[in-house]
């Protein structure tokens, strides 16, 4: 066998491996799709091999059973699979978003509150200074006249 047999032969197997995996939703290194491109991607080969006449039924083959899969409603397309996953993960943070927003809320007004027992707190205080002060201001009855 010649070298360019051997590369066509290679590139055959990577194809059907690849066309495999795809069709079983396990595609290692496409983006899972079910198309051609996502074909050529996932075997390693150019696209354009694709319609070459050596690969042509291989293409043509894939195609049929994409096809076969998308009409009988059991596309193992890894790009709707990612679509759900993320629909759920999308509402997963939008509840968390939400619980945090409350809790949020919550905080603010305990703040508010604590700021306003503060400044209430503060106020009896000041006004608790100011009479402890006049009452230790001493006024001499006697009238006597301090030493200096």
């Amino acid at each position: 066998m010649t070298e360019a047999e051997n590369a066509t032969q290679r590139n055959r197997r990577r194809l059907e491996e690849a066309a495999v995996r795809i069709l079983s939703g396990d595609a290692a290194v496409s983006d899972g799709k079910l198309t051609l491109k996502s074909l050529a991607t996932e075997a390693g080969v150019p696209r354009n091999y694709l319609y070459r006449s050596e690969y042509v039924a291989i293409a043509e083959d894939f195609e049929r059973r994409a096809d076969a899969l998308r009409q009988s409603d059991e596309m193992p397309d890894k790009r709707e699979a990612q679509i759900q996953r993320l629909r759920a993960d999308l509402a997963e943070a939008k509840r968390l978003a939400r619980r945090y927003r409350e809790e949020r809320e919550t905080a603010r007004g305990e703040r508010d509150r604590a700021a306003s027992q503060i400044m209430f707190l503060a106020e009896q205080n000041r006004l608790l200074r100011e009479e402890l002060e006049a009452e230790r201001s001493v006024t001499r009855l006697d009238g006597a006249k301090r030493r200096t």
